[in-house]
């Protein structure tokens, strides 16, 4: 065990040695060399909620681009994401993952499609599936924040906030010009089997628009080692986006956007039980945005944004202790949104972004119990209450002060008030009614202090929240092996963050460096409860939130990326060690990651390109009491591992391009801790991409 550790401890501090003093070394570059084509820094907008260059955020982020998911052939938006400093994903099934971003996941990190709120009152706590209804072929970009951001986002941004930003027409160059691609991919050991179709186009210099199709269906999963096929697993899944422009003048565009994502039969681990499927997963978006931008002196933006949403999920189960029978959920959630933000500049020094959202959530559910032999049905109470609201207002003001060029001060202040409406008729309590408001004030400040030309120190405190939803304040029956009863004394999440780091953002090398200390408090966690003076029901143990007090997270992040022979050779890596403690139960917190890193190197041998690639994990055995109960975990924890992956692109001709590759090359057998499945062994990938 110890040795484990110190080997991947050594791992961790190996990737930052050896890429820390490369990236630092290209910055004693002669000053008058004409410097490369920006290649490894991005613009990013969610970190201050506006367009702003990565060098200049004063914020622990990173960003994936849809070139990126692509080359790498990630298999769902979640996936894309674990060579992302301070993130690791955690799977319960092949249809799901959940980024845990400094400790925490679920409904305590926040993700957007386009700014809008992907989270809704029904997410559970701990992981969920939610993030993989973002359709990973139609993305410009992802962008992780890392740490709070509740002042511009609200409720659920503690752990941090993931936005995917979906393509949109960008080459207005000729009148009339089109673009597209036609995909395919095939892998073996995950089953996959992927056709896509993506465009992107204009109509003049005013009218642009892109949109993605696909269908993909995935099998059972032959992991690594000689476990065995893990069945069932397999799903399948339909999508369509279409995003359409119209730059009405050089000042205002109008936005319009739809969005549908569709899962069918996805299988959730659940051992010990016949079925636990998710039919289906469901979500449609569609919204509209208007852009209006130089409008004076003392007013240079405003966005309006209003948005439709409706998530359906639909979870199918028979346990082994009422194999019987079957119980039939859907939730269906309709989400309504207003947004509208200003951005005013006051003299050359003072910005400010400031608006406010509303968001309301109307909820539907059913729940049948089914014979599993004969046509025998009838109508339950269903988890949720049918016919619940719930809804929030908030009002943002954050300032960027920038009195010298090489210090920007980052302050900020939000209200939000939330109000549940829900009535649920419990056989012990009676008829429960929660409609109290919940009212929260929040706040941050960050600073950055930059030196010489491509260095800054990123200093901050931010306080987070999260709002206890439906899920926590009214959730009466069996799930997941357990049986809810509703506590509607519930009070929000807190959390208070302090960070620190240090960023060199150079047109040929990129490091990060940050570490953080968080303070939670009234944190909401299952205990074991009684229902009616029972225990159990139906084999269930019962069990009901409660805001179980204060905890301690800290943690450190790094992350390099190199071009250490221009246009020819690229490597990076990432490392990150997260600690958390359940100081009111004196125990370890739940699922905390351990040590991670990851490790990259390509060579671009034009039209080729090789890329070699590693994961690494420590072993996790700092465990809570419910982390050695959890079937997913056990008592003894999460293995070690290391997995290595090899990549090899051709571009043949101009229309047509070629990826090839072995994921888990060694065949080893491994899992991120928490997960449940293990990952696919030996892995054969091919994606054939045609291009018009």
């Amino acid at each position: 065990m110890f040795i484990s550790r110190v080997a991947a401890l050594f791992l961790t501090l190996m990737i930052v040695a050896c890429f820390f003093v490369a990236p630092v070394s290209v910055l004693a570059q002669d000053e008058n060399e004409e410097e490369p084509e920006d290649k490894l820094t991005e613009v990013v907008v969610s970190a201050e909620r506006s367009p702003e260059d990565l060098s200049k955020t004063a914020r622990a982020v990173s960003v994936v681009t849809g070139d990126e998911i692509l080359g790498r052939m990630s298999r769902t938006v979640p996936e894309a994401l674990r060579y992302e400093e301070g993130v690791m994903i955690q799977r319960t099934n092949l249809g799901g993952g959940a980024p845990f971003i400094r400790g925490l996941a679920g409904n305590q990190v926040l993700y957007l499609v386009d700014g809008i709120r992907l989270n809704n009152s029904t997410f559970r706590g701990g992981p969920n599936q939610y993030l993989n209804t973002a359709d990973p072929f139609f993305i410009d970009r992802v962008e992780v924040v890392r740490g709070p951001s509740s002042v511009l986002y609200g409720s659920d941004a503690l752990g941090g906030t993931i936005n995917v930003v979906t393509k949109r027409r960008k080459n207005f160059e000729q009148s009339i010009g089109a673009e597209g691609r036609f995909m395919g991919r095939f892998s073996t050991a995950d089953g996959e089997q992927t056709a896509h179709f993506d465009t992107n186009f204009n109509a003049g210099k005013r009218v642009g628009a892109a949109m993605s199709v696909n269908y993909r269906q995935f099998g059972d999963i032959d992991p690594g080692g000689s476990l065995g096929v893990q069945e069932p697993y397999g799903y399948r899944e339909q999508n369509f986006a279409g995003n359409l422009d119209f730059h009405v003048s050089d000042k205002l565009t109008w936005q319009l956007s739809a969005h549908h994502v569709n899962l069918d039969d996805v299988p959730n681990y659940d051992p010990g039980n016949p079925k636990n499927v998710y039919n289906a997963q469901t979500r449609d978006l569609y919204y509209t945005r208007f852009l209006y931008e130089d409008l004076s002196q003392y007013l240079d933006r405003i966005i309006l944004t209003g948005s439709v949403q409706q998530q359906i999920e639909g979870r199918e189960r028979i346990t082994a202790n009422n194999p019987q029978f079957e119980t039939v959920d859907e939730d269906e959630v309709q989400t309504y949104s207003l947004g509208l933000q200003f951005e005013s500049p006051l003299g050359r020094w003072v910005r400010f972004i400031y608006g406010g959202e509303f968001y309301k959530d109307e909820l539907s559910t059913r729940r049948d119990i089914e014979s599993v032999s004969t046509d025998f049905s009838i109508e339950a109470d269903p988890q949720l209450p049918d016919g619940s609201t719930y809804q929030s207002a908030a009002g943002y003001m954050e300032a960027r002060f920038t009195p010298a060029a090489w210090l920007k001060l980052v302050p900020g202040v939000r209200f939000s008030s939330f109000t549940p409406d829900i009535e649920m008729e419990d056989p012990e309590l009676g008829v429960v009614t929660v409609d109290d408001p919940i009212d929260d004030v929040t706040w941050a400040v960050h600073s950055l202090l930059s030196f010489g030309k491509n260095q800054a120190l990123i200093m901050g405190v931010s306080r987070g929240f999260r709002a206890p939803n439906l899920s926590d304040l009214a959730k009466l029956g069996s799930e997941d092996g357990r049986f809810d009863v509703p506590n509607s004394e519930l009070d929000p999440e807190t959390l208070i963050q302090y960070e620190a780091g240090y960023r060199v953002t150079h047109p040929r090398a990129y490091l990060s460096m940050f570490g953080y200390y968080s303070q939670v408090e009234d944190l909401v966690v299952r205990k074991p409860a009684t229902y009616k003076g029972e225990q159990l029901i139906n084999g269930d143990v019962v069990h009901s939130n409660e805001n179980a007090g204060e905890a301690i997270i800290y943690g450190y992040e790094f992350a390099t990326k190199l071009e250490a022979v221009r246009d020819f050779f690229f490597l990076g890596g990432t490392a990150s060690y997260t600690f958390g403690h359940n100081e009111s139960d004196d125990e370890p917190m739940r699922r905390i990651p351990p040590i991670l890193g990851t490790a990259w190197a390509r060579l671009n041998i034009e039209p080729a390109w090789i890329e070699a690639s590693s994961e690494h994990a420590a072993k996790q055995d700092r465990l809570s009491e419910a982390d050695k109960g959890d079937s997913r975990i056990g008592p003894n924890g999460t293995s070690e591992f290391s997995a290595y992956h090899f990549k090899l692109g051709v571009t043949v001709q101009d229309w047509l391009e070629i990826t090839t590759g072995i994921e888990n090359a060694f065949d080893r057998m491994y899992k991120y801790h928490g997960s449940g499945p293990y990952e696919a062994g030996r892995n054969f990938k091919t994606q054939v991409s045609v291009l018009f």
